[in-house]
């Protein structure tokens, strides 16, 4: 199922009706999460794991800031990853590479990046990192 098609509307307009049905916020944003894990899965399984991970990625670096000083050089690192892999995705796919030089194959479609929408994701990351960095966990963290 692609997006554009009658039964991918369906299932967006199924999401929101649930989603508006249930009061509690809590298990609104679990709704959410599992929507939009369903709707990455339509593009690959490469797109989920790589939307997962960077996830877990960044709240791994967020939660970590709450115990430690949240340096500049932490900011720095998880930026430097969120930009390569923003990077690696959306340049890096475009490029032929000679097999000669490169023989492992990536195994990544343009197709199922494309869709990801990666370059958003990336720079939401690389700002909720700059807040943290900025104005601390306490503001950021409400739950």
């Amino acid at each position: 199922m692609t997006p554009g098609t009658i039964n991918y509307f369906y299932l967006v307009a199924a999401a929101m009706v649930l989603f508006y049905a249930i009061k509690q916020n809590n298990i609104k944003q679990w709704i959410l999460m599992a929507a939009s894990i369903i709707f990455l899965s339509f593009f690959g399984v490469a797109s989920v794991v790589v939307c997962i991970s960077l996830s877990v990625l960044n709240y791994y670096f967020a939660k970590n800031a709450q115990r430690t000083q949240f340096s500049f050089l932490k900011l720095v690192v998880i930026n430097s990853i969120n930009i390569g892999v923003l990077f690696l995705l959306r340049f890096i796919v475009e490029i032929d590479i000679n097999p000669l030089l490169f023989p492992v194959k990536l195994g990544i479609t343009q197709k199922s990046f494309f869709a990801l929408g990666i370059g958003f994701y990336s720079l939401q990351n690389i700002a909720f990192q700059i807040d943290i960095y900025k104005k601390g966990t306490s503001q950021i963290f409400h739950f």
